[in-house]
């Protein structure tokens, strides 16, 4: 175990990555000084229910919160409340907060995660709003009263989770994405995003999807959005907007720190930065072990498990690749996705296991012959098996309890 200095650890951000960090840090006998840096007023709390069925009523902090005062008490951090990082200096191992403070450190950890990508048209109006903070979930709550005109802009997890809470409060929702399949980021295949678009027009949700549906400005009456503008020249009509053009990791403090900062902070397979400097979370892109790329995953179970990891490794001074099989999760309308691996680098899918129309399934993603990811609903058990493959071999033939079904679907990565 190393021996901490006097100025011990700084850790910038403090979500679910940064908080994390703390934690792997005193779980593993760190007892140096802990500082946590978070640019909103709030204690950590947790970001995915955001755009899920908490939007159905007033955000709740007591809902959210990832930890409560008297356990970040017994982790003996200090926890720094609406201060933002403004620069870094690595050579005086020193960083610069808005507010004049300069804080030294022996470590530093990167957990600053994202933010929501400008897009080109879209102005500062009322009605207008992002989801990244709880604050802007409450004011997206207070306009999502029923009969109102919702326009979802772009499509992704968070525009289609969003999309099916306003359907079910009684808002019309129109969903206008560039991209041709409503979860294309996503890579879960063209058969399951068209399962899903089905899912949403049952609903009475509105899709456009394709060039054609880029949005290129908005109309307003009075300082109000009331419609929006795209590229085929129509408008439609909008009382409220949801900016969902996803996101850009948050580095522009790190400008002149001498990191690679070109696509989030550029790490080795450990998660290092630079010297006693570490990225973790949304903001991190390191060579996975397991797939030989460079990898950046915005989701929130890397976010803790990358915490853990490197709060483990400053502690104990050994380091480690990280190499966790990322995990996300989706709830559409009562139905529930839970998907493992690395979906985007799929050429087929095969159905394992249910139908769609029964609602309970398993998908999985392969690339030639390895299994590179798998996607289910109500499927428990099946997931818990493949996850377990994808985390040793990736061999689809090295378990026998993988289902034996394995119906073609779409063959062409999405």
């Amino acid at each position: 175990m190393t021996s901490p200095g006097q100025d011990g650890v700084v850790i910038v951000g403090a979500g679910a990555a940064g908080l994390a960090t703390v934690e792997g840090l005193r779980a593993h006998g760190y007892n140096g000084a802990v500082r946590l840096i978070g640019d909103e007023a709030h204690l950590p709390y947790d970001r995915p229910p955001l755009s899920k069925d908490l939007l159905t009523g007033p955000p709740e902090l007591s809902q959210l919160h990832l930890s409560t005062p008297q356990r970040l008490s017994q982790l003996q951090v200090q926890v720094l409340r609406g201060a933002a990082a403004e620069r870094l200096s690595i050579p005086q191992r020193t960083v610069h907060l808005d507010d004049g403070r300069a804080l030294t450190y022996e470590h530093l950890v990167l957990a600053t995660g994202v933010r929501p990508r400008p897009v080109p048209g879209i102005t500062a109006l009322r009605g207008v709003h992002h989801l990244r903070t709880v604050d802007e979930a409450g004011a997206l709550h207070a306009d999502l009263q029923a009969g109102r005109r919702l326009v979802v802009l772009g499509g992704g997890l968070v525009g289609a989770e969003v999309a099916a809470v306003a359907a079910i409060l009684g808002l019309s929702v129109t969903v206008l994405c560039r991209a041709q399949h409503l979860l294309a980021g996503a890579g879960v295949g063209a058969d399951l995003d068209a399962h899903l678009l089905d899912l949403h027009q049952q609903h009475g949700v509105h899709v456009r999807t394709g060039p054609d549906a880029q949005a290129i400005g908005l109309t307003e009456e009075h300082g109000r959005v009331t419609g929006v503008r795209t590229a085929d020249g129509t408008v439609t009509p909008a009382d409220v907007l949801l900016v969902a053009g996803g996101s850009a990791p948050a580095v522009g403090w790190l400008a002149g720190s001498g990191l690679d900062v070109s696509d989030g902070v550029l790490s080795d397979v450990c998660l290092r930065a630079g010297e006693d400097v570490y990225a973790v979370g949304d903001v991190c892109r390191w060579p996975h072990p397991r797939t030989g790329q460079l990898e950046r995953v915005e989701h929130r179970s890397n976010a803790t498990e990358q915490g853990l990891h490197v709060g483990q490794q400053i502690a104990t001074g050994v380091a480690c690749p990280f190499d966790a099989v990322p995990y996300f999760w989706s709830r559409q309308f009562g139905m529930t996705l839970h998907a493992y691996g690395w979906l985007r680098r799929h050429d087929h899918v095969r159905l394992a296991e249910g139908s769609f129309a029964e609602g309970k399934f398993v998908l999985t993603y392969h690339h030639g012959d390895q299994l590179v990811g798998v996607v289910g609903a109500r499927s428990a058990r099946s997931l818990r098996d493949l996850r377990k493959v994808l985390e040793t071999t990736g061999d689809l033939s090295a378990t026998a309890s993988v289902p034996g079904r394995s119906d073609e679907l779409d063959v062409s990565r999405r």
